[in-house]
């Protein structure tokens, strides 16, 4: 306080006609009937006693709210506040906290997290989506100024034990009963507990675990059954049987006999090349063999066989009309029907007693032998690759082949032929 006036000086009292006015920092004090007074305000107490005013800070106290009575001179711990030119903060050690750094922050949220003016941070909780946080679960987030969320994320299913996919989850009162200590348990509605076979009743697992197992049992009734014992259920197939007559409750595994069946990797079976209709015998030459699950039945000597749907058909020989001249089928009989020449079968392929039977219906009949062969008719014979003319219409022959030789020889004939 300044002043134009004092109330004392060093040369003794000044007359109070002398002081007119008291210069304060605001405002001007004037004394009225010689008297100023000096009062205290928040945090300052002033007393007078004689000719001295004293005037005296009070003490600052601590209460919940701000309030003119809890004014007053302080001095700070210096272990926890910085005073610099008057002014206060916090230091920012370990007894006080200035700001908390955390985890992420979003606009308007702020990293670190620093008091409002009321020197408050608030903190609340919350849950996020599975993923949103990470490895740890459980994060703090600053989403507005002054304020941070511990936030724990809700819980994943996943194919495979991953720490980031913890969280917080609730259960299916369906399926799962929770104590009041959050104890998890399968309730005993919900989820199967129990398993129950054909036979062994109903069966627990153990350690949580039941085995499952596979066998084959003895051909039966029923192709499939269960049966089981404590935490283990067994299911049973049935072995195949033969059978007259086609029975779906007889059905069951079977393996292949490999002389007889080919497996393939995908189970699809066929007969081997040599399976199932394994020889056929004829009057001589032993059992045969199929080849690639056939068998050729072929004529020889006389005969031919032929084929039809299921139906073979063995002809001794085949007879056909032959109204041109051509070369006729080994072991066939030919009907010519017109003035012809018929040729024998080149000599290649040919074996003994292989047949060939010529009739003339119409006209006369010339055969022509092949390549190198000879026929005889009786004591006659042709030329190499000769022939044989009939002379009428009805004449008729029979040859016979000798591979020996490679000759033809007449063993029937009807008319008159001439060989050359």
């Amino acid at each position: 306080m300044s002043q134009a006036g004092k109330l004392n000086s060093a040369a003794g009292p000044v007359p109070p006609s002398v002081a007119t006015s008291y210069q304060t920092d605001a405002g001007v004090a004037v004394p009225v009937a010689n008297v100023l007074n000096v009062l205290g305000g928040e945090g300052i107490d002033t007393s007078g006693a004689g000719n001295t005013v004293t005037i005296s800070g009070e003490d600052a106290t601590a209460a919940a709210t701000a309030g003119a009575a809890n004014k007053g001179i302080a001095s700070f711990d210096s272990a926890s506040f910085t005073v610099t030119a008057g002014f206060v903060t916090l230091n920012g050690s370990a007894t006080n906290i200035a700001s908390v750094n955390v985890d992420a922050n979003t606009a308007p949220g702020t990293d670190p997290v620093l008091p409002n003016g009321s020197g408050q941070i608030t903190i609340t909780g919350g849950q996020v989506a599975p993923g949103t946080i990470g490895a740890n679960v459980l994060r703090t987030d600053s989403l507005a100024a002054n304020t941070f969320t511990i936030e724990i994320q809700r819980s994943a299913a996943v194919g495979a034990p991953v720490l980031a996919a913890n969280g917080v989850s609730h259960f299916d009162s369906a399926r799962f009963t929770v104590n009041p200590d959050g104890f998890v348990s399968a309730s005993g509605t919900g989820i199967g507990q129990t398993i129950t076979g054909n036979s062994g009743g109903a069966l627990s697992p153990t350690a949580g675990n039941w085995n499952i197992l596979g066998a084959s049992a003895a051909a039966g009734t029923s192709p499939v059954t269960t049966s089981g014992a404590v935490s283990t259920l067994t299911v049973n197939v049935q072995t195949s049987q033969a059978l007259a007559a086609a029975d779906a409750t007889k059905i069951g595994l079977s393996n292949f006999s490999s002389a007889d069946f080919a497996v393939a990797a995908t189970g699809f079976v066929t007969l081997s090349t040599t399976g199932a209709a394994k020889t056929i015998t004829g009057d001589s030459g032993g059992a045969l063999s199929p080849t690639a699950n056939n068998w050729n039945i072929l004529g020889l000597s006389g005969s031919k066989t032929s084929g039809s749907g299921s139906t073979l058909t063995v002809k001794s020989p085949p007879y056909a009309d032959q109204g041109g001249s051509v070369s006729v089928t080994l072991n066939s009989g030919s009907f010519a029907t017109a003035a012809v020449t018929l040729t024998t079968p080149v000599t290649a392929g040919l074996a003994d007693g292989d047949l060939l039977e010529f009739v003339a219906t119409n006209g006369v009949l010339v055969i022509q032998l092949a390549a190198t062969q000879v026929a005889h008719l009786g004591v006659a014979a042709t030329s190499v690759a000769g022939t044989i003319t009939g002379t009428s219409t009805s004449d008729s022959i029979t040859l016979r082949y000798q591979a020996s030789t490679n000759d033809w020889w007449a063993t029937s004939s009807i008319g008159t032929f001439v060989l050359a």
